[in-house]
């Protein structure tokens, strides 16, 4: 039981940790924490599927026919 207790209590900790850290008191909820990286890559087919309603293929990105992410081995597997 004082295992449990720990682990709750260690736990407890780190999130307040993490929230006085990231203030997510001031956060918004609809955009990422850190968009760098591989983070657009993944939230384009998250945007692409909200208004397209398919997350392969994006026509508002890429030029000049729009982003196709069939060929794309991260994305085209997971059908």
């Amino acid at each position: 039981m004082a295992e449990a207790a720990w682990a709750i209590g260690t736990g407890v900790v780190a999130l307040g940790v993490a929230c006085w850290v990231l203030r997510l008191w001031d956060a918004s909820l609809r955009a990422p924490l850190v968009p760098s990286g591989d983070a657009l890559l993944g939230l384009a087919p998250i945007k692409g599927m909200l208004e397209n309603g398919w997350y392969l293929s994006i026509p508002q990105l890429g030029a000049p026919g729009g982003l196709d992410l069939h060929d794309f081995g991260g994305y085209a597997g997971d059908l």
